[in-house]
């Protein structure tokens, strides 16, 4: 029993707090999946026998049936859970693949084998379900047992096994890349946090949408290799279930992601025993360095949050002591540190590539090579990740937008002059992450998608100097202001 309060109800600690009410929210997400799920298959069932859809599709399952693919949708899960709380930040599905085969984490390794595993059975069992899918019928349909119509010693037969495997094992592919991919996005741990029914609408109404969307190509695809193996233009049958088969599974993966997502992802409250106010969660002692970005990134949503908004004279006075900044400013400054430190040694070891113009069978080398070259996406990996920053980035801009805002039982002058050096400081950090950022860009080492990311990351960085900026000619709130400041402030490019 104390090991179950433990795994799902432990309040005491605030790092405790943050998995148990994680696997809490997995737990009650695998309930209410369970009865959705067999709603959505009875659904598509019932609709199944109709005449309209019967031409796409025939779809059948039993509670039996239903019973192994929740299960198998389960461990699926929780591979997925592993693998998104242990992410070291990796953007590239090619740089996590070779990462976790060659640097030493077993655990996210093995899950990976796993999760592909789980999701080409779970494939399997969907398709046993689509009766038109099933060997006998198609066998009768296309005249398989008819082994005199061969080519090479290549029988119907082997066509049929080897379509459907590779169909089979090309619709795993895509929905083991997809998951891999959506644990990365950007907007993965969202701004705006929506509560489980309103994302359940909202993803509904897009899963819909994609109906359409996912249809039509995929049935020209199927159906321009279903022809080549089959050797004739009459399989739009055969064709038409696969793409049934590809638009069932995918629905039901994007819904599932996308609610997993929406709770491991809202934010956890902080108090615990061991924090129960504004101040013990600022002045949290955090390793970054050794712990999950999930802990890391739950701590600095928390910290976000707090600084979204003013709210009455005694919080904003909590929030804008001397004491709770110099904390603050302690995290920043780990975070500025860390990136630096990384930037200058990748940038001592290799930053550009010269090549020879005439030498072309080098340079195509160098190109194939540097497919492969992730040596300065470790920059904005672990406690630097993309992640991280924007959580940075959003708590120095909330702050600096909050002392300009937030009213207390001092005037606005006596204010700005008390938090001057904070305002300095964190003004500056915005703008030297902005500058980091413009380097990086340049850097060979960089894959593209990090690149897109750290483009996100910037246009974050302007729309707060843009509010900055508004602020300042309002309230004044930045005094002397350094050069530095006053480029940005007078809407200037200092680089």
């Amino acid at each position: 029993m104390n090991k179950i309060n433990l795994i799902f109800f432990s309040d005491n600690r605030y790092r405790e707090k943050i998995y148990s009410v994680t696997n809490l929210r997995i737990l009650s997400f695998e309930i209410y999946k369970f009865f959705i799920l067999y709603a959505y298959l009875l659904i598509i069932q019932k609709i199944s026998q109709f005449f309209f859809f019967r031409f796409f599709f025939e779809f059948n399952f039993n509670f039996y049936s239903f019973i192994k693919i929740f299960t198998y949708l389960l461990l699926i899960d929780i591979c997925y859970y592993i693998i998104f709380k242990s992410n070291p930040g990796i953007k590239a599905l090619h740089e996590l693949i070779i990462n976790s085969i060659f640097t030493a984490n077993l655990i996210r390794l093995i899950s990976l084998f796993i999760l592909f595993g789980l999701i080409y059975f779970c494939t399997c069992i969907f398709k046993s379900l689509m009766l038109r899918l099933d060997f006998e019928y198609v066998s009768k349909k296309y005249n398989l047992d008819d082994d005199d119509d061969y080519d090479e010693e290549y029988n119907k037969y082997n066509r049929y096994n080897y379509s459907d495997y590779i169909l089979t094992i090309s619709f795993s592919f895509i929905l083991f890349f997809y998951m891999i991919q959506k644990m990365q996005i950007f907007d993965t741990w969202p701004t705006l946090n929506l509560g489980r029914i309103n994302n359940f609408k909202n993803k509904l109404f897009i899963m819909l949408k994609n109906i359409i969307i996912i249809s039509f190509p995929s049935f020209f695809i199927i159906y321009v290799f279903l022809v080549f193996f089959y050797r004739t233009i009459f399989v739009f049958d055969l064709s038409f279930n696969y793409t049934s088969l590809i638009v069932i599974l995918t629905n039901i993966f994007f819904m599932c992601l996308n609610c997993i997502n929406n709770f491991l992802c809202s934010p956890i409250n902080y108090i615990t025993n061991e924090i129960n106010t504004y101040d013990k969660l600022i002045k949290k002692e955090i390793n970054f360095m050794k712990e999950e970005n999930f802990y890391i990134c739950h701590h600095l949503q928390n910290i976000k949050d707090l600084y979204e908004y003013p709210r009455d004279i005694k919080f904003n006075m909590i929030m804008i002591n001397f004491e709770n900044l110099k904390y603050l400013q302690k995290k920043i400054i780990y975070f500025i540190n860390a990136i630096n430190s990384k930037y200058n040694s990748s940038y001592n070891k290799k930053n550009y590539y010269y090549y020879n113009p005439n030498d072309k069978i080098k340079y195509i080398c160098s190109k194939i090579f540097g497919f492969f070259d992730y040596s300065s996406n470790k920059i904005l990996q672990r406690e630097t990740s993309i992640l991280n920053l924007k959580f940075i980035i959003q708590i120095l801009g909330n702050v600096l937008i909050f002392i300009s805002d937030a009213k207390i039982n001092k005037t606005n002058e006596e204010k700005y002059k008390d938090c001057k050096d904070f305002s300095y400081f964190f003004m500056e950090k915005l703008i030297d992450i902005d500058e980091i950022l413009v380097n990086l860009l340049q850097n060979r080492g960089i894959s593209e998608n990090i690149r897109n990311e750290m483009q996100k990351l910037r246009y974050i960085i302007k729309h707060y100097f843009d509010v900055i900026r508004n602020r300042q000619y309002n309230n004044q709130f930045l005094i002397l202001m350094p050069q530095k400041i006053q480029t940005i402030i007078n809407g200037n490019k200092i680089y």
